[in-house]
């Protein structure tokens, strides 16, 4: 798996140390594998972006029925992300 070969290659090991502070703000609860860093970054930025296109739907003055209809499905995707941890 290319996560885990990048753990014990030194140049690389640098991206996963990247990941891990830009994703998110809370600390990695367990750094033990480049598996689980890659696996939370990712989880985090994924809930980033969700957040990110919620914030601009609600922002819009008028919304589309399918603006509605989008906004309801990443609440619901962001609710589940977060009640999954």
């Amino acid at each position: 798996m290319l996560f885990v070969d990048w753990e014990s290659d030194s140049e690389l090991a640098g991206y996963l140390h990247t990941l891990n502070e830009i994703s998110h703000l809370e600390p990695i609860q367990n750094t033990d594998s480049a598996q689980n860093v890659l696996s939370d970054s990712l989880q985090r930025l994924q809930e980033r972006s969700i957040d990110q296109q919620i914030d601009e739907l609600k922002s819009l003055k008028q919304r589309s029925a399918e603006d509605n209809q989008r906004l309801n499905q990443l609440l619901m995707q962001q609710h589940s992300s977060r009640s999954g941890r």
